[in-house]
C-alpha cells in the first residue's frame, strides 16, 4: 500500500504505508488462530495468512506455538509456579495481556452466580469487555477443560480478589501498584527467569 503526499516545494512524494499493511494482515493472521483453535471442526488448518512475507523495521517476538505454551506450563508446574502455568494458558485461550491476566482477572469474573457457564473478559488498553461461554451451547462439552479443570480448583479456594496470585507465602498479587494507574511487573520476570519466555497471541482486533 503507498500513500501520496505532497512536500513543501510542491513535490509529490509516494511512501509506503507498511505500518498499516503489517497490521492489517497481523490481525487477520491472528484472528485465523484464534477462531482455528475454537472451532477447529469449521476452520482450515492452514493458515493463509501465516507466510505473507511481511516486512517491518521492528522486531516481534515470535507468537508461541501450542508445543512451546506447553513447554512452558510444564517447566512452570516442576518449578511449583502453578499460577503461571495457568497465566500462560489464559492468554492462548483467551488472548489477554499480562496487565489484564494478573492485574485484571478476578474471582468474580470467572463463573459468577448470575453467570455460571461464562467468563467475563476484559482487555484494559481498549475497554473492550465480553463475556465469553464456556460450554457450547449444543452440546454442553466445556469448550476450555484443561483451564478450566485449574480455574475451578484456583476459584475452591478463594472468596475474591485476582484469580492468578503468587504461590507461596500469602499468595500476593504477582504484580505491585507503586501509583494507584501505575502497575510494575518487576517481579514476574525475576522470578520466572528460568521459564521459556513464550509471547501468547493477542486479540484478533488489536494491533501491536
Amino acid at each position: 500500500m503507498t500513500v501520496a503526499e505532497t512536500d513543501e516545494d510542491g513535490n509529490t512524494i509516494e511512501r509506503e504505508r507498511r505500518t498499516t499493511v503489517n497490521h492489517a494482515m497481523k490481525s487477520c493472521r491472528r484472528a485465523w488462530n484464534v477462531v482455528f483453535r475454537r472451532r477447529p471442526d469449521q476452520v482450515p488448518f492452514v493458515n493463509p495468512f501465516a507466510a505473507m512475507g511481511l516486512e517491518t523495521a521492528s522486531h516481534e517476538t515470535p507468537t508461541a506455538t501450542y508445543e512451546e505454551l506447553q513447554a512452558f506450563r510444564n517447566k512452570a508446574k516442576q518449578m511449583g509456579l502453578a499460577s503461571l502455568a495457568a497465566a500462560a494458558l489464559i492468554g492462548w485461550e483467551w488472548v489477554q495481556r499480562e496487565t489484564d491476566i494478573f492485574g485484571t482477572f478476578n474471582v468474580a469474573h470467572y463463573r459468577p452466580k448470575d453467570k455460571p457457564d461464562a467468563v467475563r473478559i476484559l482487555h484494559a488498553k481498549t475497554g473492550e469487555e465480553n463475556w465469553i461461554p464456556l460450554f457450547d451451547p449444543e452440546t454442553s462439552v466445556a469448550l476450555y477443560p484443561e483451564l478450566m479443570a485449574e480455574l475451578d480448583a484456583i476459584k475452591r479456594e478463594r472468596i475474591g480478589g485476582l484469580m492468578i496470585r503468587r504461590d507461596w507465602g500469602d499468595k500476593g498479587p504477582w504484580p505491585t501498584w507503586p501509583q494507584s494507574d501505575v502497575i510494575d511487573f518487576t517481579h514476574l520476570p525475576s522470578t520466572h527467569g528460568a521459564v521459556p519466555e513464550i509471547k501468547t497471541p493477542r486479540s484478533p482486533c488489536e494491533a501491536s
